[in-house]
């Protein structure tokens, strides 16, 4: 595997390196209106990469799923990747369900914890135990 050079590890002339968008509830037909304006004004950053953090998000229904699918399609026309980060087993089982799950880049914790432990450690996809050791 080769090494990428240092001109791709640099963010390009106007375009924001990393954004970052946390999701604190299910994202449902109520919800989805919000989350597309919100992701709408994200990819007017032109990230390089879009990170949405779904550990706190209880269920994606079918206005949900379309709304992440369509931020993919509008990030890679730009040049850009979308990662979903540390969906719960059930928002992920959905998006298997809607055949999205190998289309769409996801990032899943490496260990089962319960899913109010996974959102700050989980960006690497490495999560660190937070119980305390003995």
């Amino acid at each position: 595997m080769s090494t990428p050079a240092l001109a791709e590890l640099l963010p390009r002339p106007g375009r924001v390196p990393l954004v970052e968008v946390v999701v604190t509830e299910a994202i449902d037909a109520q919800v989805t209106p919000r989350l597309r304006v919100l992701l709408d004004e994200v990819l007017a950053l032109r990230p390089e990469h879009l990170v949405v953090d779904l550990a706190g998000c209880t269920h994606v229904d079918a206005s949900g799923v379309a709304a992440l699918l369509e931020t993919h399609r509008q990030a890679m026309r730009d040049g850009g990747r979308l990662s979903l980060r540390a969906p719960s087993p059930s928002v992920h089982r959905n998006l298997q369900l809607a055949r999205v799950a190998n289309v769409l880049h996801i990032v899943l914790p490496k260990v089962s914890l319960p899913a109010e432990d996974w959102s700050a450690a989980a960006g690497t996809g490495t999560l660190v135990d937070p119980r305390p050791t003995r």
